[in-house]
């Protein structure tokens, strides 16, 4: 028997569909590459790669959907992939937030009413709702390096404007996981069958956070928002092109990786936190509210979702209450490494400052020396930089902590060098327990040329005459610098000593006085 034209056709038809649905997913999207938090009104970068160079695309339609609706299309592609349904007419998908283009020319969009293709909505309430829509397309690019078509553009954003869709996430609980979102990727290419066909993909899973104030500091004031990105990544559960939520508990040596790595990436520094930076944390994950019903495994004690959204670690002052989580003082201490103007990576890089130690381990670290002071991370308001130093009298002064705030007004070199001039303090204790001079550390990391100039200036109003008459004065720059509120000042010591204490000359007691007794240098870790 030989074969007739008909069965040919319908056997190169079989071949093409096939070869429509094995292509069916062969698009790659790694957004968003940045942050995993997407926040409202913010421009960011989206990319989408093909995974077959042979395809060429049309167009990309790029739509935001929930964590629900992405387990549907996944569906959707592995019934594709079977043969039981079509990659030439996808189901539509309801969008869970609008996406919006802006142009690349500098053009400023209208802030009139919002474009209505992909029922985008009504009335413009913002300038970033403005041309939202449930889904924007993006034409396809030919990439040289790669030799295949994908699409790039350099203007997006997204807004969580709704129209007949659902924020609500039904997985919350009272844990305080932030709903899930996914890029949902729908390019239109051609078939060798002469029609086109649709390749999808998921991109990986992000939150929407919600931008109430363009001034706010968006990581500090969103921290269940970046607990629920560390959680999932972390705990990574993947099935499919999903990620899912995992409300397993972590041991605590996973929690401890997981915050080293997290620090060093988000801190973008190379020294990381080492083992005795949790020992403040390790008996401070648990109280009634959030529980401490997880089992142990392995004899380690477990950490959920919960306990480190729970807002139990505590900060009283008399005119200060301040109860804050274990992640937000994780972030609020990343928040003083990630600001250029604090300078205190710059410390901490170079073994310069200590980790987190309790009040007890300073005053081992000071008891048997002089003359010098200890910089360090704590906890306190939320998360700051502490400087304690004991003076020639006996006397061991914690300063008050420094947050972020202080630190953008002057940086942790400008307050070493106040305190070294008013307390009369000339070496600071480094973590590898080293005494340097303070001096050779504000002489090789902060520049004060431009801050101790003359200045030199004109002007035609310093002195009488005409109008034109120019005279010029040189004028000596002020600043302000920081004082610790004491009664009484200590007298400088030319050098610090390990082997002989000097009493206090005081007979009044105070929190900060110690009479010092004879104890070795290295020290032993004591918990609260």
């Amino acid at each position: 028997m030989y074969a007739t034209p008909d069965t040919l056709w319908q056997l190169l038809q079989e071949v093409m569909m096939t070869y429509e649905q094995v292509m069916n997913d062969a698009l790659m999207c790694n957004e968003p590459s940045g942050s995993p938090i997407m926040v409202t009104n913010n421009l960011f970068t989206f990319t989408c790669y093909s995974l077959n160079k042979t395809l060429f695309y049309n167009s990309f339609d790029i739509q935001i959907v929930s964590e629900e609706t992405a387990a549907a299309i996944q569906n959707e592609i592995i019934q594709c992939r079977m043969g039981s349904s079509s990659p030439k007419e996808p189901k539509l998908f309801p969008s869970a937030a609008l996406i919006a283009m802006k142009p690349t020319t500098g053009v400023k969009r209208n802030n009139a009413t919002a474009n209505q293709k992909g029922t985008g909505g009504n009335n413009a309430h913002k300038k970033s709702d403005v041309n939202s829509q449930e889904f924007v397309t993006i034409p396809a690019l030919f990439s040289g390096p790669d030799r295949a078509f994908q699409t790039t553009y350099p203007h997006l954003l997204c807004t969580t404007k709704q129209k007949d869709a659902v924020l609500l996430d039904t997985k919350s609980g009272a844990t305080g996981k932030r709903p899930l979102f996914y890029f949902y990727i729908r390019a239109k290419t051609w078939s060798p069958s002469g029609d086109d066909f649709y390749v999808r993909t998921l991109s990986l899973p992000f939150t929407i956070s919600t931008r109430r104030n363009q001034d706010c500091q968006v990581q500090r004031m969103n921290s269940s928002y970046t607990a629920t990105c560390f959680w999932m990544y972390g705990t990574c559960s993947f099935n499919g092109l999903l990620l899912n939520w995992n409300e397993n508990p972590l041991t605590w040596t996973q929690f401890k990786e997981l915050t080293r790595r997290y620090f060093m990436v988000n801190g973008e520094v190379k020294r990381t936190m080492e083992e005795s930076d949790y020992a403040l944390l390790e008996d401070k994950m648990h109280c009634e509210q959030c529980g401490d019903d997880t089992d142990d495994q392995h004899g380690e004690n477990c950490i959920s979702f919960k306990n480190i959204l729970c807002s139990h670690l505590r900060f009283d002052t008399d005119t200060v209450q301040m109860r804050f989580s274990v992640w937000r003082g994780i972030l609020e201490v990343l928040q003083i490494f990630q600001d250029p103007k604090a300078a205190v990576k710059t410390l901490w890089e170079n073994y310069l400052m200590h980790g987190f130690l309790d009040t007890q381990a300073v005053m081992n670290l000071l008891i048997p020396r002089h003359n010098c002071m200890v910089i360090r991370l704590t906890y306190i308001l939320g998360g700051s930089v502490c400087v304690s130093y004991r003076t020639l009298r006996g006397e061991i002064v914690h300063l008050e902590p420094l947050e972020l705030k202080k630190l953008q007004a002057k940086s942790i070199l400008e307050y070493i060098s106040d305190i070294a001039e008013t307390a009369k303090i000339d070496y600071l204790l480094t973590y590898n327990l080293d005494y340097m001079p303070v001096s050779s550390v504000i002489e090789k990391y902060f520049k004060v040329d431009d801050v101790k100039r003359v200045r030199g200036v004109s002007s035609n109003i310093t002195d009488k005459g005409p109008l034109n008459h120019v005279t010029h004065v040189k004028f000596t720059p002020l600043r302000v610098a920081v004082v610790a509120c004491r009664e009484h000042t200590p007298r400088p010591s030319p050098r610090p000593s390990e082997s002989h204490d000097i009493p206090s000359s005081s007979s009044s007691e105070s929190h900060y006085l110690f009479n010092v007794p004879s104890l070795p240098q290295r020290y032993e870790h004591h918990h609260n």
